[in-house]
């Protein structure tokens, strides 16, 4: 369980600091995380576009702390 806390708190973190509206956490099995994210900077934005801004927000927590 404090690997799940860490981690939702890693992402949390990270959007946070990103004009993130909203976002939820849901561990799922296999290892799987899915996340809900709200938020204005998507309005206009192609699904690809949005996993693209997304996948750079965690690109430098992910060699290091993920």
């Amino acid at each position: 369980m404090a690997e799940k806390s860490r981690i939702s708190g890693i992402i949390n973190k990270v959007l946070s600091d990103s004009n993130i509206e909203s976002v939820e956490v849901f561990f799922e099995e296999n290892d799987v995380i899915r996340l809900e994210v709200v938020s204005n900077n998507f309005k206009g934005m192609r699904l690809l576009k949005r996993i693209d801004f997304l996948s750079n927000l965690f690109l430098g927590v992910a060699t290091t702390e993920l």
